[in-house]
Formats: structure tokens, sequence, C-alpha cells
């Protein structure tokens, strides 16, 4: 057997393996792995388009996990000229990598995102649990001020959540009428490249429908490095960012983009599917605690339904075997664009770039499963 068709079989048996977009995976995944090893190292994790694992391009396969959280120390502020752009899109907040995180005396993380909620004069604060014997990773989501903040770190028991989500790659915590939204989850980190929340449907801003959201990794790591079996992963860290759809309702997520580049060759680009399960849901009325989310953000989608899809996977087969990666995603930005004007359509430049980056994916797995058989 060929190395390709040993690689092809071994991504197919992790395929067979895993549970698509939950946490439950990840546990399971890496449980002999956090009872062992402590630090490690990789180049990215990865779910295929429409695979229920966690597949990789040119990487390392693996889920990330809340565990052994590490404090976010506080940044000197940059000058204007560095600063993160925090509002990327019209009605989107990021929150800071430089988010101020602070440990408490038991070893959790406390952490001020910065991100008002819909609760005049509240922030979201989040407690990252790591797993501890059989309970698993978790986070726990605050609302409050400095006051609050200060609480949270010096309290000796822990006041009850607004919201607690399971380690996993998306969470959504929306208002009663789905205008507003805080979305947060852990993507592994290889320290380059650039990340993305992909969504389902279209969040319309200034006469744009964008379809991706940028990621900022925060500061803090809440999943430590390690290596088993001669498989890498790397270091998990935290993202969120809240969504003000306007007259509208907020998107449901796809998956969190990854595109490491540059990086040691080869190159490594994933996409890590949303969770779809019903604790990674919720909806909270500003009060009291969050009850069950809208089961919409539950459903199953397809990628074929999305707008340019089908055009750009056709220009991507279209491409020469030997173009370069530029080469490809600029014929399928054109495709896109191409789709989106006969359509009387629109998204900017950006969110075309980030949809070809997942196009590519797809159509380089698709290839590979064709040649492989």
């Amino acid at each position: 057997m060929s190395t390709d068709e040993e690689y092809a079989a071994l991504l197919r048996e992790r395929a067979d393996a895993g549970v698509r977009g939950s946490h439950v995976s990840g546990e399971v995944a890496l449980g002999s792995v956090r009872r062992g090893l402590r630090r490690r190292r990789a180049r990215s994790a990865a779910v295929g388009a429409g695979l229920a694992a966690t597949l990789v391009v040119g990487g390392a396969v693996g889920l990330p996990a809340l565990e052994d959280a590490a404090p976010v120390a506080p940044a000197a502020p940059p000058s204007a000229a560095s600063a993160p752009d925090l509002e990327p899109v019209d009605g989107v907040r990021l929150m800071d990598p430089r988010a101020r995180g602070v440990e408490r005396a038991d070893g959790l993380t406390v952490l001020d995102t910065g991100l008002d909620a819909w609760a005049d004069g509240q922030r979201f604060l989040l407690v990252l649990h790591g797993s501890a014997g059989e309970a698993p990773a978790r986070v726990d989501v605050h609302v409050g001020d400095d006051a609050t903040f200060g609480a949270l770190v010096d309290a000796t028991t822990l006041p009850p959540p607004v919201w607690t989500t399971p380690d996993t790659s998306t969470a959504v915590l929306v208002s009663p009428d789905e205008r507003h939204a805080l979305v947060l989850g852990a993507t592994q980190d290889d320290g380059v490249g650039d990340h993305a929340l992909l969504l389902w449907d279209a969040l319309g801003t200034d006469g744009a429908q964008e379809r991706s959201l940028p990621v900022l990794l925060s500061g803090g790591e809440v999943e430590p490095e390690a290596t088993a079996e001669g498989v890498t992963f790397a270091h998990a860290v935290l993202w969120a960012l809240t969504v003000d759809a306007g007259t509208g309702t907020v998107p449901q997520p796809r998956g969190v983009l990854s595109d490491y580049q540059p990086v040691h060759p080869p190159t490594s680009t994933g996409l890590l599917e949303a969770c779809d399960v019903a604790e990674c849901v919720a909806t909270w009325d500003g009060t009291g605690t969050a009850t069950d989310g809208p089961v919409r953000f539950l459903a199953p989608r397809s990628v074929d339904d999305l707008p340019g899809h089908a055009e750009a996977l056709a220009a991507l087969a279209d491409v020469s075997p030997v173009a370069t990666t530029a080469e490809r995603r600029a014929a399928c930005a054109d495709a896109r664009e191409a789709a989106e004007q006969a359509a009387g359509a629109g998204s900017s430049a950006r969110d075309r770039a980030t949809q070809c980056v997942a196009d590519d994916l797809e159509a380089g797995l698709l290839a590979s499963a064709g040649t492989v058989g």
C-alpha cells in the first residue's frame, strides 16, 4: 500500500471514530493525552467539509479541549497602528486578544471579554474550568461590570453563571428575539495564519451579504500542547465575539476555519465544524439564567445550498494541477464574484477570499477521495 493510500486509510479510520461538531469526540480522542502529557505542539486541527470527523490537509489531527486554563497576562496598550480591528464587520465585535484575565487561587481563569451584553451596563465575563476526573471541561458565562469581575476572581465560592457551555468548537448564546448573540469557542493555535467563523446564513452588512467573520484568538491557553502516538496537538485558545444582526436574526455558525500560511511545509488549512448538540446553544433574556436555545442552530445543513459554492468548486476543478495556492484561490474568488453578480447579490472581497479557503479545502478532499477511491 502506498504512503498516500495509508494516509487516506488513516483519515477514514479517524473519520469513522469521530462525532461531528461534538465536544464528546474531543473528550474521547484526547482523554489519554490529558492524563499523560502536559505540553503539546502541532500544525492544525481540521474537520473536512461535510465529513463527520476531524480531518487535516497537511497537518495533524485533533480537537481542541478546555483544560488547565492559563492566566491571560494583561498587555500594555499597543499603538493605534498595531491595535487589532475589533469591529471588522458592521454589527460584530471581537474579543480583544489582549483581554484581561486573572488566575484564581484554585487555578481557574477569569476572563473579561470586554464584549457588551444585552443588559444595560453589563458585559460578558468567562470562567474557564479544566476537566477534573469525570467532570468535562467547560466555560461558565457570567455578566457584570468591574466589581463583578473582581468578585469572580476573589470569591471562595463562585456564584451561579448565566450559562455553562461545554468544551466545544462553537457555542451560541442568543437574545429572545435572536437579534443579538455571544458566540465563543476554542481552537488550536499554531501561532500563524488567520482564523474565521463561517456562517450558514448571510449577515447583512452595508448592502453586502457576509458569510464569514474574522476571529481573533485570545492570549489565554485553555488546553496545553501534547503529543501521543506520533500525532502532535497544538495548544487550544479561546475566542469570542458578539453579533448584532440589526433587524435580522443571528446566522447559524458553520464552523471555524484556520488558514495557517505561511507555515513549515506542508501548509495546513482546516475547518472545525460547529457544535450541533443542544448544550452548545442557549437563550438569555438579560436576567437570571439562560434557557434552551433555538433548535434552528442545530439543524443539519449542506454546502451544496451555499450561494456560489458549486461555481467555486467548478472553477477549482479547472485550475491547472501545478497552479499555486494563490492562483487557485484567485480563480475561486473570480467565480464567486461572477455568481454573485449574476444573482444580484454581493459580498466583500474579504468574505469571498475566506469562503475560497474553505472551497479549496473541500476541493482537495474531494480530489483525494476520488483518487484513492
